[in-house]
């Protein structure tokens, strides 16, 4: 993405002997330090008042760039971009901030890198639109001391599901009775970092309802190889896929698969549940002719939720090689039993389901 517009952030006007220049300057980085993600340079954001001519530094030189971005209320995008602190410098020199819309969507809070070389990070966000405009802002919030806050390969691109005009959502299939064949997810190849967001409805008719859905995992090891036996792994045919895989369940009112804390309710958080309680006593029963809607978020790797935010973020840190070739299948059943005369129920008094 190109057309930034750059200012200065905080800090004094004056260093030494000094004057801050304007308007501000963007650095940008070429053939020194490291490689940058994509491309052949990458930008600093903790800025330089006199440019490559001048050898100094410490002058307070952050910068915050950001555009206006022409938008649809409603739709779905997609952030992507790469950060890195700088090479050889403390953890209070490197903090990049990002705001969407004028609300934080990511910290990374201060990151030091005490080697040599460029270590990226590559994120990525769901972002929806309010407006048909919307501002895009990455802050350093280091120490500004002209050095920190590496940030390289920033795109944003319309979730656009094809052959569904009028809905910002990918709808898999209309409202039915759902039977063996019909999948919520069908990956050939995850890697740690790899997640993705579903949102479910559910319609019951007639009587108003207790609801569970109940899983039935399958772990399966396939074969062991060369760097799963290495990382331990010896127990074939028990696979350990899905210890590596983090869950994420709410009650999405608005059924845009964004987790909104204000309103929205947790369901569960962490693994994939061999029975989970979507509703049941104490609470009050679910409503006849009610269509609900549940976000479901995974992560190949740790999920951290922010329950103040909304914020979801996937980490594949770590080492995941007994994993490698394994295949996970998770077979789904949702069940409902009327609540009339039934304030006793209880989802664990349930049998886990067999395959279907």
């Amino acid at each position: 993405m190109g057309g930034w517009n750059v200012d200065w952030y905080g800090g004094s006007g004056s260093y030494g002997d000094q004057t801050r220049p304007e308007p501000a300057h963007l650095e940008y980085h070429r053939g020194v330090l490291g490689t940058p993600y994509e491309g052949s340079q990458y930008v600093e954001l903790d800025s330089d008042w006199g440019g490559p001519a001048d050898s100094g530094n410490g002058e307070p030189a952050a910068v915050t760039i950001y555009q206006d971005i022409p938008t649809v209320s409603g739709h779905n995008y997609k952030l992507r971009f790469a950060f890195a602190p700088r090479p050889n410098t403390a953890a209070d020199t490197n903090r990049l901030e990002v705001k969407w819309d004028g609300v934080v969507i990511w910290d990374s809070g201060n990151q030091g890198d005490a080697n040599a070389g460029i270590d990226w990070q590559y994120k990525e966000f769901d972002v929806t639109a309010t407006s048909d405009s919307t501002e895009l802002r990455f802050t350093d919030l280091g120490t500004a001391d002209s050095l920190g806050s590496f940030i390289d390969n920033i795109t944003l691109n319309e979730i656009v599901c094809e052959g569904i005009p009028t809905d910002p959502l990918c709808n898999l299939w209309n409202e039915k009775d759902l039977t063996e064949g019909d999948l919520f997810w069908n990956l050939n190849d995850v890697k740690p970092g790899d997640w993705g967001r579903n949102v479910i409805s559910m319609h019951v008719y007639d009587n108003d309802y207790w609801a569970c859905m109940l899983s039935d995992k399958q772990d399966l090891e396939n074969v062991i190889i060369d760097p799963e036996a290495e990382a331990g792994d010896v127990t074939d045919p028990q696979g350990e896929l899905s210890k590596y895989v983090d869950v994420f369940i709410w009650k999405d009112l608005n059924k845009n698969g964004v987790y909104e804390p204000v309103g929205e309710t947790s369901v569960h958080q962490n693994g994939f549940p061999d029975v989970l309680a979507l509703n049941e006593p104490p609470s009050l029963p679910l409503v006849a002719s009610t269509t609900y809607y549940y976000g479901v978020a995974w992560c190949v790797g740790t999920q951290t939720v922010d329950h103040s935010t909304g914020v979801i973020t996937c980490d594949g840190a770590g080492n995941h090689n007994d994993a490698q070739t394994d295949t996970l299948t998770i077979d789904m059943k949702f069940y409902v039993e009327q609540s009339r005369n039934n304030a006793s129920f209880s989802c664990q008094s349930l049998v886990t389901p067999t395959p279907f």
